[in-house]
């Protein structure tokens, strides 16, 4: 029987090919590797690298989950079976990189998960993670996770916020994506909801939601000069095919957050606006000056004033678009 480690006839989706450019500029076939709940959607195959899979279940339970029979034969087996997003009680291997796509909505406590790769990273290690943008899933009208949300599942510890997530995913999941009519409002029932509140959490639950546009200076950035881990931010890539792409180094290079990125959010990195190539520019002209303020002005208030002259500026050309 064929997987996709046997063989290479089973031909790669749109989805692996353009998470593949993007990680394997930053690895060699040589580097050791793990790659994080792999399902039917490996990136990279152990007949190319030296990678291993770490998932929470085997591949024969992953069957139920395959639509066909071609899709079960792209699952890879698990080399690491796991019970917990405390992944360091059961490996203590450490790894030139490692690949968590589609994983970080699904943990407890995103700070936690992420200090935990951070371990398990080599000292200049890599950490590539593809991350869905809810505006092209069932998860659209769900609010974005916040960062003080994540602070306090950190500091609560995991699960804390599971009956919250579940509510929300019982109100505003849009049923449109099954076929099936979406009415919120007839989900708002006291004792209908009380039922909700008490149902154990399961497998697959998107406890959090994100866009592409936002998760850079308003997740990512804030996570980092908070110093709850010592990463910085390799590359960041906008929405492609729903989803975007993060890739982070470990290392104590420190990242820097302007008060108006924060509150304002980054600039709409998908492809549903009117000039996508007019914001580009913008956002690019954006990071040069950024750059060149950085080299020549010091820590003091013009160094304030004039970031906040960039913000201003690229705001007025994003309302001209």
């Amino acid at each position: 029987m064929k997987t996709i480690d046997q063989s290479a006839a089973i031909e790669l989706t749109q989805v692996q090919k353009n998470r593949r450019a993007k990680i394997i500029p930053y690895i060699s076939r040589d580097m050791k590797g793990l790659e994080i709940g792999p399902q039917m959607s490996p990136t990279l195959g152990k007949n190319e690298y030296n990678i291993s899979f770490l998932d929470y279940v085997n591949r024969e339970a992953q069957r139920q989950y395959c639509q066909t029979e071609d899709d079960f034969q792209r699952v890879p087996e698990t080399d690491i079976l796991v019970t917990s997003d405390q992944y360091t009680v059961f490996i203590s291997e450490r790894y030139d990189y490692i690949i968590a796509n589609h994983v970080i909505e699904h943990v407890s406590d995103v700070i936690g998960w992420l200090k935990e790769l951070e371990t398990m990273l080599v000292d200049d290690g890599v950490l590539f993670f593809a991350v869905p943008d809810k505006n092209f899933s069932f998860d659209k009208y769900r609010q974005n996770t916040p960062f003080h949300h994540l602070v306090s599942d950190y500091f609560h510890g995991p699960d804390y916020s599971d009956a919250e997530h579940i509510l929300d995913i019982d109100i505003h999941y849009d049923s449109t994506f099954v076929g099936r009519e979406f009415h919120p409002t007839t989900k708002m029932n006291g004792e209908l909801l009380k039922k909700e509140f008490s149902r154990e959490p399961w497998i697959g639950l998107h406890r959090h939601v994100f866009t592409g546009d936002t998760f850079l200076a308003k997740i990512l950035k804030p996570i980092l000069v908070s110093g709850f881990i010592n990463m910085s931010i390799e590359k960041c890539y906008p929405t492609d095919c729903g989803e975007f792409y993060i890739i982070l180094r470990k290392n104590t290079k420190k990242t820097i957050l302007y008060d108006e990125e924060y509150l304002h959010g980054s600039y709409p990195q998908t492809t549903p606006v009117t000039n996508q190539y007019a914001y580009k520019y913008s956002a690019a002209r954006v990071e040069r000056l950024i750059k060149l303020e950085e080299k020549i002005l010091p820590l003091n208030s013009r160094r304030r004033a004039f970031a906040k002259k960039v913000w201003q500026t690229a705001k007025k050309l994003r309302q001209k678009q």
